[in-house]
């Protein structure tokens, strides 16, 4: 019977290449690199730093196919910085299924992605089959919190990148939005991966540049969230404020019972436009850990504001736009009501 090779230093067993033929210390091929196993995160994040800097300069050129570019390495930059994250915690929660019945396959992976050597493979060398971006990028912003309020506005830098690999489409206002929507989230990740602001970007000027398009990027949210104020003033004016006092009052009471009666978990809030009660939603992570006894007991662990919604005046808010308003923080509120 055949001898497995001795691991190397890095616990991984040599794995020849079925491509050039090349001995393989138990790594991840990244050209004439290879990075050990168990650095799966570092990996990725790495790409991540050079996709973003490559969209960093090529976002504003007067060339249409450095736009391209931009477009393709705003969305990859997106991708990795998720899945970097999620391999922080679990590097075996980035392996999707790859066929019904074909588990082998999934468990190769996911071997794999957890750093441990497999010799005996269906596919070559390195070849592992991993979430969808989009997934990534929610299952990031379930994990750590701080990336919710920025997850839902960062899939923009994945429509772009699809709309420039798959129709070499790219329209320069959306790309700047979605290369302000990739700095903004990259600059809520560096505590989860560890690192500084110039380690990530490159140079002092890279930082400078990120740290112009997030203030731009926040001028254009203000702007937003003030214009969807006043347009829910103006429906409000529109529809509730003609009524006389004791109708206006049933009517709105109406509404807010309505309204709250439909939403998910969360908390009642004044309306920055109408001054009436709208929710607050509210999304949160639990745990479960044995009470000592032979049972169990959960707990929350997590809470963050998902959005913001007002059943009288109509005011929506995303997670980003609620922050902007002012219920960026799930634990500030006392309602009584809360539920």
């Amino acid at each position: 019977m055949e001898q497995p090779p001795p691991p190397t230093a890095s616990g991984q067993s040599d794995t020849k290449d079925p491509r050039s033929g090349a001995t393989v210390h138990g790594g991840w091929i990244r050209g004439n690199t290879v990075v050990p196993a168990d650095q799966l995160s570092l990996l990725l994040r790495e790409a991540a730093q050079h996709h973003a800097r490559r969209a960093l300069v090529l976002h504003t050129s007067t060339d249409d196919f450095d736009l391209l570019d931009a477009a393709a390495f705003a969305g990859s930059a997106v991708e990795l910085i998720a899945k970097a994250c999620i391999a922080t915690v679990e590097p075996a929660a980035l392996a999707k299924p790859v066929g019904t019945g074909d588990g082998f396959a999934v468990a190769e992976h996911v071997m794999r992605l957890r750093g441990h050597g497999v010799r005996l493979t269906k596919s070559p060398l390195n070849r592992v089959v991993t979430i969808d971006a989009s997934v990534a990028l929610a299952i990031s912003g379930k994990l750590f919190a701080q990336l919710t309020p920025h997850s839902q506005s960062a899939a923009s830098a994945l429509e772009v990148r699809n709309d420039a690999l798959h129709l070499g489409l790219v329209e320069p206002g959306l790309l700047r939005t979605a290369v302000a929507a990739m700095t903004n989230f990259a600059r809520a990740a560096l505590p989860v991966l560890g690192v500084e602001d110039e380690a990530f970007w490159g140079t002092a000027t890279q930082v400078n540049t990120a740290a112009t398009i997030l203030q731009a990027r926040a001028d254009e949210l203000a702007e937003i969230v003030e214009n969807k104020i006043e347009r829910a003033q103006h429906r409000y004016g529109y529809l509730i404020g003609r009524l006389g006092a004791d109708e206006s009052r049933h009517v709105v009471r109406g509404l807010e019972e309505r309204g709250i009666a439909a939403s998910g978990s969360g908390y009642g809030a004044q309306c920055p436009a109408c001054d009436n009660r709208g929710w607050v939603e509210v999304e949160a992570d639990y745990d479960v850990e044995s009470d000592g006894e032979g049972g169990h007991v959960g707990f929350q662990t997590d809470s963050w504001v998902a959005g913001f919604h007002c059943p009288v005046c109509d005011l929506t808010l995303d997670s980003e736009e609620a922050a902007e308003a002012g219920f960026g923080n799930a634990e500030d509120d006392e309602d009584p009501h809360r539920d």
